[in-house]
């Protein structure tokens, strides 16, 4: 009788750990696509900013090279996440989604940080 009690503990024990991740990745990917769908207008701007640029007719000086530079590098790193994020929608909800979306979220609060800088400062 022991046992079964301490077996059911258990089971139900693992139900609501497994519950409570679920509920995390969720929640996590819902901030990760709240982020992606606010810094699409901020890399829209970035990119229409670094084509403006392309278009003058005349050499570009090392400051504009390099501004072009770091959009295209935020342009492909935000396309990227954006895949990757999909691609996830499609994982099952264990630890490896977990890991993944963690890390998905660190690298969009980078994003973030690093296109405020750009659009504040224009570099």
């Amino acid at each position: 009788m022991k046992a079964v009690l301490i077996i059911l503990t258990l089971v139900l024990a693992t139900g609501q750990c497994w519950q409570h991740l679920e509920s995390r990745i969720q929640r996590l990917h819902k901030q990760n696509e709240k982020l992606v769908k606010d810094l699409e207008p901020t890399v829209n701007e970035l990119v229409s900013l670094r084509n403006s640029i392309n278009i003058q007719g005349r050499a570009l000086s090392p400051d504009e090279i390099a501004f072009t530079g770091r959009v295209n590098d935020v342009e492909f790193k935000y396309l990227e996440v954006r895949e990757e994020l999909s691609a996830l929608r499609q994982m099952p909800l264990d630890s490896a989604r977990l890991v993944q979306e963690q890390s998905l979220n660190k690298l969009l609060t980078s994003l973030r940080a690093r296109t405020d800088s750009m659009m504040q400062h224009g570099n």
